[in-house]
């Protein structure tokens, strides 16, 4: 489940719905932390339901994936990312990492993580490095540390998704693509979709050329459609990060 910023368009654009089946504004959760009703599962459920379907589109995992040997620190293996400026020094490794696409799990949709590895099976956001010394190392993206690993965790290969999209330039690239995606689509459904295409007078009321004048609002807002539309690619565009793997502090 990956956002990025190419051809392709950006999945999934996943809206949280609240049902109100006992009330106006009342929510009644269905077990597991799903709220919503039987029709509007609410974040988590359609995050489940998101994640099925692209499982059966067939819709790779792989976020990006980096593979440092810090026994030589002369190699290294990529993919769908460039790395540049490689340092590897005693038990210190340090690179800047240019991935090609960013790990997305909805923050509305946490809870049903503890019932389903959805997020992780979706996003492989992966790190491997072979031959550190034992002991435990912190992990930081732009300065900021996301994790703490064990030498042999590291040799084995973890996913950085969870760690990365709660702190960092991953986590703040993330939740800017999110806010320029909800901008647009709030802008659409309450100016455009209910703020003209389905509004009505009450039957009493007559309004003259009513469809004259619901035409020309709906041409002057969709002509703000391209300048929202561009913010989001805007907040795709993709920037290298530092990746520091350095001994945790005791």
């Amino acid at each position: 489940m990956r956002v990025r910023r190419d051809d392709q368009p950006v999945l999934p654009q996943l809206v949280a719905g609240k049902g109100r089946p006992g009330g106006v504004g009342e929510t009644i959760t269905y077990g597991h932390g799903i709220p919503g009703d039987g029709v509007h599962p609410g974040g988590p459920g359609q995050a489940v339901m998101a994640a099925a379907i692209l499982k059966g589109m067939h819709l790779s995992s792989l976020v990006s994936a980096v593979e440092i040997d810090a026994s030589t620190g002369k190699g290294f293996k990529s993919e769908n990312c460039k790395v540049t400026d490689l340092s590897v020094k005693e038990d210190r490794v340090q690179f800047d990492r240019l991935d090609a696409a960013l790990p997305f799990f909805p923050d509305e949709a946490k809870s049903i993580v503890k019932w389903s590895p959805i997020r992780e099976e979706l996003n492989d956001y992966r790190l491997k490095v072979t031959g550190l010394k034992d002991g435990r190392y912190s992990v930081l993206l732009g300065g900021k540390k996301i994790a703490d690993y064990s030498a042999d965790q590291l040799a084995k290969g973890v996913n950085l998704t969870e760690a990365a999209l709660t702190a960092g330039p991953v986590a703040d690239q993330v939740k800017a693509v999110v806010a320029a995606v909800n901008a647009k689509n709030k802008f659409h459904h309450d100016m455009i979709f209910r703020g003209v295409v389905l509004w009505n007078p009450p039957a009493w009321l007559h309004v003259k050329d009513l469809q004259e004048q619901k035409d020309k609002a709906l041409a002057e807002l969709e002509a703000k459609m391209p300048e929202l539309d561009a913010a989001v690619w805007k907040a795709l565009e993709m920037k290298a990060h530092r990746v520091e793997i350095v001994p945790a502090e005791k």
